[in-house]
Parts: structure tokens; sequence; C-alpha cells
């Protein structure tokens, strides 16, 4: 299926990290999301309800981090992927990837990341 709907770069901001003092502050990350599902009915219908909602993805995304500590980006990514299958039952497949810029900046990487692909069982 090549139906899509790219959400980029979306900001959000998490403790995460190795060490205790990396998670002592929050810190930006970007989340790209790709959402695979047939767009047939939405496009016929032009109906909201017939697609995945942006606004109920990015919320869906900020309660998945907000609160809470992470130790990696893989843990949220999975995490992620994991509430968008069980929140979206039109998505049959997605990609997340997250982008955490301050990892390594220290030695001039502009980002480290991470990049899964998930599809519905």
């Amino acid at each position: 299926m090549n139906d899509r709907i790219e959400l980029l770069a979306i900001p959000v901001s998490c403790r995460v990290g190795v060490p205790d003092e990396e998670r002592a502050t929050p810190q930006p990350l970007f989340v790209d999301l790709e959402l695979f599902f047939d767009m047939t009915l939405a496009a016929e219908s032009d109906d909201v309800s017939s697609t995945v909602n942006y606004v109920e993805v990015c919320d869906a995304l900020n309660i998945c981090v907000h609160g809470r500590e992470f130790k990696l980006i893989e843990t949220i990514a999975v995490s992620l992927a994991g509430a968008i299958l069980a929140q979206f039952p039109r998505v049959d497949e997605l990609s997340v990837r997250i982008r955490k810029p301050l990892a390594l900046a220290n030695r001039g990487i502009t980002h480290t990341a991470v990049l899964i692909h998930r599809r519905r069982s």
C-alpha cells in the first residue's frame, strides 16, 4: 500500500537519555510519522471521519510521552507505534522516526535517530 499520511518534524519535549543527568531536564525531539492505509473511502466521501485525523495523532503522541522518562528513543518509537495502531484502526502500517538533536551535538552530529516500521497483525 502506497497511500500514506506524513506528519514530519513534530516537536516534542521529553526526559530521555541513558545517564540520569541527561534525563534531569526535558530535551527536544522531532518525530516523523508515516501512516499507511487505503484512502479510497476518504477521497470519495471527502469526510474527515473516513481518514486519520492529524490532530488526534499529534494528541496521541503527546499523551504517549507526557510525564514519562525514557532512557532510549527506541522505547519511545515502539511505544508510539503501539499506541497509534491501537487508537487508529484505519492505519494498516506505519513508520516512526525519532530524531534527537542534542544527543551528540558536542561531536558535531546534527542528530541521532531511530526508525521503526510496524504492521497491524
